[in-house]
């Protein structure tokens, strides 16, 4: 039993290769936006691992907003996009903060990207 824990745990330190996901930015300030406005935004998603990045789902934070993102894999150094959509119709006025939740076969994973900003009446 003893012998066999050595050899799984000296074997996750001969694999340490894995995908990395990374952004230029995790963060979107769209300012001011009227209500029933759309707000749209693409994240650059970088592979900052040495082995392919598979981006598997992005789950937003509400119903308000949607995401589609890129379904191949993403080789190491290459990049990929995460293109959101937040519809502010029937949303409060004010500041409003929408996250995104990134899951993926990432070593860091999962992720969460953010739109943040205010809803105004004109």
């Amino acid at each position: 039993m003893y012998k066999l824990l050595a050899i799984l745990f000296a074997a996750s330190f001969l694999n340490t290769s894995n995908p990395e996901i990374g952004f230029d930015d995790d963060k979107y300030n769209f300012g001011k936006v009227k209500l029933n406005g759309m707000v749209t935004h693409t994240f650059i998603v970088y592979n900052r691992g040495d082995q392919p990045l598979i981006l598997t789902k992005v789950v937003p934070s509400c119903g308000c907003a949607v995401a589609s993102f890129t379904k191949e894999p993403i080789k190491p150094g290459a990049q990929g996009e995460i293109a959101v959509k937040f519809n502010t119709k029937y949303r409060p006025l004010g500041f409003s903060l929408k996250t995104f939740t990134v899951f993926s076969n990432s070593k860091n994973a999962p992720h969460t990207i953010w739109l943040k900003g205010e809803i105004t009446k004109n």
